[in-house]
């Protein structure tokens, strides 16, 4: 067996939960039951498997004896939302020490993040250029990940969004209360008049 895919890491597709690229330490299963056959049928010539399952499979895999293998090393029930997610790791964390559980979208970081690991640990030297492009691929991932939080939270955001409120508002010195909204001042300026204003109530103000 080549030592480079002495470990394999099986995932159950499900709605695009992973954009597979050519890697021969990675291999996708449409069917909970391939992956699982796949594992016994070749649990003699890896050294260890990783294996992301959606959480709805965990009967069929408690059924067969594959997560008792010493070759399985994790399995991590991916879910839809937390509130799928909780119950199940509630009843099944005790289960044994190799369950794990995340949400769908957090898979593509865990596999990323356990073949960035396996390389660091690799005891052959690492290829230059390809580790490169590798931090590269993840600095560009983050990028696009903050633009989008931003672009999403300006969105949210109005334009005309006046002062801050907070629970305790009335215990809040007037001086620090704009004198339109009477929220604590956000990017407080003061008028001629001496009254202070949110930046955004004093454009109110000028429409």
């Amino acid at each position: 067996m080549d030592e480079d895919i002495c470990q394999k890491t099986l995932i159950v597709e499900e709605d695009g939960v992973y954009n597979y690229s050519e890697n021969s330490k990675i291999q996708m299963f449409f069917e909970a039951k391939e992956l699982i056959d796949y594992i016994d049928q070749n649990y003699k010539y890896f050294d260890s498997f990783v294996v992301f399952i959606h959480g709805r499979h965990m009967d069929l895999l408690l059924q067969s004896d594959i997560w008792q293998y010493t070759q399985v090393k994790r399995i991590t029930l991916y879910f839809d939302s937390m509130d799928s997610l909780r119950p199940a790791k509630q009843i099944f964390s005790e289960t044994s020490s190799k369950f794990m559980f995340c949400l769908k979208t957090e898979v593509a970081n865990r596999i990323q993040n356990i073949h960035d690991s396996d390389d660091l640990n690799s005891p052959h030297p690492l290829e230059e250029t390809a580790w490169k492009a590798n931090c590269q691929e993840r600095r560009s991932q983050a990028t696009k990940k903050q633009e989008k939080v931003a672009a999403e939270l300006s969105f949210m955001v109005p334009k005309n969004r006046g002062g801050f409120n907070t629970r305790n508002l009335s215990t809040i010195p007037a001086s620090c209360r704009c004198e339109t909204c009477r929220y604590i001042l956000r990017d407080p300026a003061q008028l001629s008049c001496g009254h202070r204003l949110c930046e955004s109530c004093v454009e109110n103000l000028k429409g």
